[in-house]
C-alpha cells in the first residue's frame, strides 16, 4: 500500500507464476508439468499452449526456451557400432582405447602428451627381428593379435579389456608393469563382450550385445550371480560370491591364465531377446543402465539391477524442448527423433545440488543430449521386496536438460565419463563435452492472469507494474478486461479485452521506495509501467502477449497491478471539472501522470524509518549510517560485514579498550567469514580455541600469562620460562649482589652498582637484571 491508500496484487515466484493460464485456458503448471513427461506426443495445438518457461537461476518467466539441433550435413558419415571399441581414462589422466583393429590398446600419455601403442608390445615376430635385438620368446608368443573389445578402468586402478577369441579379459594393473592376466570363460558358455563399465565399488560389468545378457565381475573379478536371490539363498551362496575361484590351467606354458568355473544359468543376467543391447552405464547403487538399439523414434533406456529391470526411462521428453521443423514447399521437414549411439553418465553432487545426468549420443553423432536422472522415490510401487533397500527406494525418469553439446567431427570410437565430465574422440585426442550457449526461443506467447479482485464495485483499477527485462526487438502487450460478477469475465459478450497503451521503461527505477536499483545495466532492464485506461470492475484480469525474434525473451521477475486509483480530480479539484463526461476522463487519466510521479516521492518520504534500519536500508545508505557512530567503514568489507557491524556498533563500542573489544575488532579484520559469534562472550574452552591470542601490557608485567599445557601443544607455541621474583629491601644488600652474581653465570662475586657500567655487554646485563629485581633502572 502506497501513502494514498493504493494497493497491488502481486505475482512473484514460480507458485504464483504457475496459477496464470495459457491462451487455450489451460493453467501453466500443467503445461510445465507436461514438457517432462516421456513419451508423450503432442499435436501443434498442445505445443502452441506450452509458450512459456520458467527460469530457476533467475526466477523468471519467459518464452519457451528450445534446444538447438544440430543440423547435420548431407555429407556427413554417421558413427558405425563397429568403430566402437571402448574408451576410459585413469586417475591420472592417462587415455586409453582400442584402435580400429581391434588388435592393439592406444594410449594418451598425460605427462608427454604423446600417443603410443599400450598393448601389445611385442607384436612384431622374432623372426622379423634382427639378431642384435633383444626380445624374449615367451613374450613375443604372449603378444600374438588377439581381438578386442570393450574397456574400462576400474576405480582399482586395473584396465580391463574384453577379449573375442579366446573369449575372455585382459586385466592390467597400472599401478605396475609387465604383461596383462588372463580371464578366459569356457568352451560352452557363450560370452562375447560388447561394453565394460567399471562398477562404482569395484569390478566392472560386462554387456554381451551378441547374446542378450550382460555380467557382474567383483573386485576381484569373480563372476558375480545375476539372480536376486531371497534372504535364505542368500545366505547359502555367502551373498552372490562365484562358486569357484580362478582355476590356474599350467603354471609353466600359461602361468597368466585363469578361467571362471561358472555356470551361465547364475551367473549371467540374460536381456530381453527383441532388444538389441549396445551400451552400459553403472550406477552408484550397482543398478546399470543398458542403451538398446532401438527403431522407434526415441530410444528407451532399461535400468536392470542383476536380473530384475526397475525401470524404462525414455528419452521422448527431448522432443518438447527441440525446435519444431518448419515445413517447405521444396523439401520435406525432417522429423527429429533420437536414437542413441552411446551413453555416459555422471554422478551428481548433492552439497551443489546437482542431479546425476545422462547423457546420450544421438545417432548422427553430431550432439549429444543431457538428462537428469530424477529419483522418484516410489517406495510402495516396487514389484520386488527382495532387492536391497537403497535399489527399492530409486525409481528414476529422465527429465530432459536444455543445453546445447556439439560434438562436431566425432569418430564414434568412444564416449565416455571421467572427473565429473564428458569426453569424446576427436582423432587420437579426446575432449570435452562443453556447452554452447545457442539460444533459441518461441516466438510468440500469450498467458493470461488470475482473476484480481478490488474488493469494492465499479473499482477503477490505477496501473501496472512490471520488474524484469524486455529487451530490444521484444515486446510485450497489454490486454484487460473487467467485470462486477467473476463469472462474467468469460463471457465475450459482455466483457471484451482491452488492449492497453505500451509499456514504458521508468528512469527512476521501481515505484517501490528504496528498493536496490541493478548494478549492471541490461538495455531494457527494470520496471516498465502502463496507465490503466478504461479498467473499471470489481474483477479485473490481464493478458499478457509476449513476443520476440528468436534470440531474445521478455523476461519478466514480477508483476504488480495497483487498484483503486486515487484520483487527483476527484480529491483536489472543484466539480465543475468533473461535470463534462469526457473531459472528466481525459484529464482524470492526464493527472494521474502527475500522481505517479509525487506518489513515488511522498512513499519514500513515509518510508524514511527504513534508512535507520541496519536490516532495510539500501546498501548505499550504510556510511552515512554509519557516520552517526562516527565511524568509517572499511571500503574491502562487504555488505554483509557492514550490515553486521552496524547492528552491533553499540554492543562495540561498550567494550572498547578492553580485551574482548580489541578480539571483536581482531576477528572483524580477520575472520574470513564473520558472523553473530564474534559479539558474544566466549566460554573458556572458545577462548582456548580461539586464534587470536592477546598478551595484555606485554612490556611490563612481571608474570607470564598462564597457559594449558595441553594448549601450548596443540598450538605450538612458545611455552614462557619464569622470571625471578623481586628483591626486596629487607632481604638485604648481600642477597641483591649474590643474584646479580649468579646472572653472569662467574663464581666470583660481583656487587650492583647504582651506576650503569661503561661495557656494553655489561651494560645491557646490568638494565635488564634491574628491570626483573627492583622493577626499574636506576
Amino acid at each position: 500500500m502506497d501513502v494514498n491508500g493504493t494497493k497491488f496484487h502481486l505475482l512473484l515466484g514460480r507458485a504464483d507464476w504457475e496459477k496464470c493460464k495459457s491462451a487455450k485456458g489451460e493453467p501453466l503448471r500443467e503445461s510445465w508439468k507436461a514438457e517432462n513427461q516421456n513419451g508423450k506426443k503432442e499435436t501443434e495445438d498442445e505445443k502452441s499452449s506450452q509458450g512459456f518457461s520458467w527460469n530457476e537461476g533467475k526466477n523468471e518467466i519467459t518464452l519457451r526456451e528450445r534446444l538447438f539441433k544440430f543440423p547435420a550435413s548431407p555429407k556427413d558419415e554417421k558413427p558405425d557400432l563397429k568403430n566402437r571399441r571402448g574408451a576410459a581414462r585413469d586417475r591420472y589422466g592417462n587415455w586409453y582405447w582400442i584402435d580400429e583393429t581391434g588388435l592393439k590398446i592406444r594410449v594418451l600419455s598425460i605427462g608427454s602428451n604423446k600417443v603410443s601403442d599400450f598393448y601389445p608390445t611385442g607384436a612384431v615376430d622374432c623372426e622379423q627381428k634382427s639378431k642384435s635385438d633383444f626380445q624374449p620368446i615367451e613374450t613375443a608368443k604372449q603378444a600374438s593379435a588377439v581381438s578386442l573389445r570393450g574397456l574400462a578402468v576400474t576405480i582399482d586402478h586395473y584396465l580391463v579389456v574384453g577379449m573375442l577369441e579366446p573369449k575372455g579379459l585382459l586385466i592390467f594393473d597400472l599401478f605396475s608393469t609387465g604383461e596383462p592376466r588372463q580371464i578366459l570363460w569356457r568352451e560352452d558358455v557363450d560370452f562375447v563382450p560388447f561394453d565394460i563399465a567399471a562398477r562404482h565399488e569395484g569390478g566392472v560389468f560386462v554387456l554381451d550385445s551378441k547374446y542378450k545378457h550382460y555380467w557382474t565381475l567383483d573386485r576381484e573379478f569373480k563372476a558375480v550371480c545375476g539372480k536376486v536371490l531371497d534372504s535364505k539363498e542368500g545366505e547359502k551362496s555367502d551373498n552372490f560370491q562365484s562358486l569357484d575361484d580362478f582355476q590356474p590351467l599350467d603354471e609353466t606354458e600359461e602361468k597368466r591364465k585363469h578361467y571362471q568355473n561358472i555356470s551361465p544359468d547364475d551367473f549371467f543376467s540374460a536381456l530381453p531377446p527383441d532388444k538389441d543391447p549396445i551400451s552400459i552405464e553403472a550406477l552408484p547403487d550397482d543398478s546399470v543402465l543398458i542403451l538398446n538399439l532401438d527403431k522407434e523414434d526415441f530410444s528407451v533406456i532399461h535400468r536392470y539391477y542383476r536380473d530384475k529391470k526397475l525401470d524404462e526411462l525414455s528419452t521422448a521428453s527431448i522432443k518438447s524442448k527441440v525446435k519444431d521443423e518448419k515445413k517447405t514447399l521444396l523439401s520435406p521437414p525432417d522429423k527429429f527423433r533420437l536414437r542413441g549411439y552411446d551413453i555416459a553418465f555422471v554422478e551428481g553432487d548433492e552439497n551443489q545440488g546437482t542431479h546425476d545426468r545422462l547423457y546420450v549420443v544421438s545417432e548422427e553423432g553430431n550432439q549429444a543430449f543431457a538428462f537428469s536422472l530424477i529419483c522418484k522415490n516410489e517406495l510402495s510401487l516396487s514389484p520386488f521386496p527382495e532387492l536391497p533397500a537403497d535399489v527399492v527406494r530409486k525409481n528414476f525418469e529422465l527429465e530432459a536438460i536444455n543445453e546445447y553439446f556439439p560434438m562436431r567431427l566425432y569418430g564414434g570410437k568412444g564416449f565416455a565419463a571421467a572427473g565429473g565430465k564428458v569426453y569424446f574422440d576427436f582423432g587420437e585426442r579426446w575432449l570435452p563435452l562443453i556447452k554452447q550457449n545457442r539460444p533459441d526461443f518461441v516466438t510468440a506467447g500469450t498467458l493470461d492472469t488470475p482473476v484480481f479482485d478490488g474488493k469494492e464495485s465499479n473499482c477503477v483499477w490505477h496501473r501496472l507494474m512490471l520488474d524484469g527485462c524486455i529487451p530490444p526487438e521484444t515486446r510485450i502487450k497489454v490486454f484487460s478486461r473487467n467485470a462486477e460478477r467473476k463469472e462474467d469475465l468469460e463471457d465475450s459478450t459482455l466483457n471484451g479485452w482491452r488492449e492497453e497503451p505500451n509499456l514504458y521503461l521508468r528512469g527512476n527505477g521501481s515505484e517501490l521506495p528504496f528498493v536496490e536499483n541493478q548494478t549492471v545495466k541490461e538495455k531494457g532492464k527494470g520496471t516498465w509501467e502502463v496507465l490503466l485506461q478504461r479498467a473499471t470492475g470489481r474483477f479485473l484480469q490481464l493478458r499478457l502477449v509476449f513476443s520476440g525474434n528468436g534470440q531474445r525473451t521478455p523476461r519478466i521477475s514480477a508483476l504488480r497491478a495497483y487498484y483503486p486509483r486515487f484520483s487527483y480530480l476527484n480529491n483536489y479539484l472543484p466539480s465543475i471539472y468533473r461535470e463534462d463526461e469526457q473531459s472528466a476522463f481525459f484529464l482524470d487519466r492526464f493527472l494521474a501522470n502527475f500522481e505517479g510521479t509525487y506518489t513515488t516521492i511522498e512513499d519514500r518520504i513515509a518510508a524514511a524509518q527504513m534508512l535507520f534500519d541496519v536490516r532495510s536500508a539500501p546498501p548505499d545508505a550504510l556510511d552515512w549510517l554509519a557516520n552517526w557512530f562516527g565511524v568509517v567503514l572499511d571500503p574491502n568489507w562487504k555488505e554483509d560485514k557492514r550490515r553486521l557491524f552496524i547492528r552491533h556498533a553499540v554492543e562495540f563500542f561498550q567494550y572498547r579498550g578492553t580485551m574482548r573489544g580489541l578480539r571483536i575488532a581482531l576477528r572483524l579484520m580477520l575472520d574470513s567469514c564473520a558472523d553473530e559469534r564474534i559479539f558474544e562472550q566466549q566460554t573458556s574452552e572458545e577462548k582456548l580455541r580461539d586464534p587470536i591470542r592477546i598478551v595484555e601490557r606485554f612490556q611490563t608485567r612481571r608474570t607470564p600469562e598462564i597457559i594449558p599445557a595441553d594448549f601450548v601443544e596443540q598450538q605450538k607455541l612458545p611455552r614462557i620460562g619464569e622470571k625471578t621474583p623481586k628483591w626486596k629491601p629487607n632481604q638485604g644488600a648481600d642477597i641483591l649482589h649474590q643474584r646479580y652474581s649468579e646472572k653472569f653465570d662467574e663464581d666470583k662475586k660481583l656487587e650492583f652498582t647504582l651506576i650503569k657500567p661503561d661495557e656494553a655487554k655489561e651494560a645491557a646485563v646490568w638494565e635488564q637484571f634491574a628491570l626483573e629485581t627492583l622493577s626499574f633502572v636506576p
